[in-house]
């Protein structure tokens, strides 16, 4: 068997993370205390980086540390053309905008946001979404497609027997009673019904 210790996050090596004390970099920091970037500004290409994580809030001075993110993979696939002003409730001091869409989105408290304006835009979520996503979600969409069209065409095929039982029972075409218009509604139902069917299936 192999035993396992818990450790808690106050007993978690975390400095031993980086080999900062093997490579002489605490000792150097302790001599050269300023010496920790400040005033440096540093370009970093990275697949994801979470700018709200707390190492990435401020610099050891206080001041910002993320200056500007780009998405260089999905930057632009949210057009933000659209200019709006910001609104102020004069009751509890809470800032919101009308988005592209016309909801009110309410502006979160601690953004930093120069003058009165902003831009914003939308995007459908499905345009935003991954090859492998988007194939999943098309064949989902298919799959519930056809299903409820097999439950339609069902119930036409039903309605479609039972006209014709009702007509075949001795009612002639000339009868009032016969529902004629129902009948032939039902037929260009169906006809409607498999021709959404052949869509279906070329999709």
């Amino acid at each position: 068997p192999v035993l396992v210790q818990r450790m808690s996050s106050q007993t978690y090596p975390a400095i031993d993370l980086l080999p900062k004390k093997e490579t002489g970099v605490l000792d150097f920091l302790k001599a050269n205390p300023s010496c920790d970037g400040r005033g440096v500004v540093v370009a970093v290409l990275d697949t994801g980086v979470d700018a709200t994580a707390a190492g990435l809030e401020k610099t050891s001075d206080g001041k910002r540390k993320c200056i500007d993110l780009i998405d260089a993979t999905g930057s632009g696939d949210v057009h933000v053309k659209n200019e709006r002003e910001i609104a102020v409730d004069q009751e509890n001091g809470k800032r919101s905008v009308k988005g592209s869409s016309g909801r009110n989105i309410v502006l979160p408290a601690a953004w930093n946001i120069d003058g009165n304006k902003v831009r914003v835009g939308h995007q459908l979520a499905f345009a935003l979404f991954p090859s492998a996503v988007k194939s999943r979600v098309t064949e989902a969409r298919a799959r519930k497609w056809k299903r409820e069209l097999d439950e339609h065409r069902a119930g036409l095929k039903k309605k479609e027997c039972d006209l014709r039982e009702e007509y075949n029972a001795g009612k002639k075409k000339s009868d009032a009673s016969f529902d004629r218009k129902s009948f032939e509604s039902v037929q260009d139902a169906q006809i409607a019904a498999e021709e959404a069917a052949q869509v279906a299936k070329d999709f």
